[in-house]
């Protein structure tokens, strides 16, 4: 598997994530992560990774993991990587 098939893969998963807890815009998925990062992203940001132009940092997907309440590994899972915890 590419560097590129494995962001798409996480991208999509995060998209997902997005979808399941209300179909959020990405300015509103922002503002959450925020929240819980402490420092601003913005839409177009998100939208790189959920595309898979760019990887997701470690800290900053523990951050949307806890922006909608899951955890790592469901995020992993759904983007067909490993099983949950």
């Amino acid at each position: 598997m590419t560097y590129g098939t494995l962001y798409q893969r996480i991208g999509r998963a995060l998209k997902v994530c997005r979808v399941r807890h209300g179909d959020l815009s990405l300015d509103a998925t922002a503002d959450k992560l925020e929240k819980h990062y402490g420092t601003r992203v913005n839409k177009t940001t998100i939208s790189t990774w959920e595309r898979g132009r760019v990887a997701i940092s470690l800290e900053v997907l523990e951050a949307y993991a806890q922006t909608f309440d899951t955890t790592i590994m469901a995020i992993l899972k759904d983007a067909g990587l490993g099983e949950a915890a």
